[in-house]
């Protein structure tokens, strides 16, 4: 197996993964590794960082408060 498609079979499975490990649609998650490993998706250019830096910043948007709380409020 090339680096490349070691790379390409490292992408697909955090895709796979990322998507909840849904049975089939293989050939989906691959596809869409080639296009990362590639840059030929513009919208994908920046998933294809770092996935660490990516579940840390998941991590910090779960322990964020949502933005549908409203703010608290004191009365006079």
């Amino acid at each position: 197996m090339s680096d490349r498609e070691a790379q390409i079979k490292q992408r697909a499975y955090e895709l796979w993964v990322q998507a909840g490990q849904p049975e089939g649609n293989s050939e989906q998650f691959w596809y869409q590794a080639e296009r990362d490993i590639s840059g030929d998706d513009p919208a994908a250019a920046n998933k294809g960082g770092s996935m660490e830096a990516n579940e840390k910043l998941d991590q910090e948007l779960e322990e964020s408060v949502p933005a549908s709380d409203p703010p608290s409020a004191t009365q006079p």
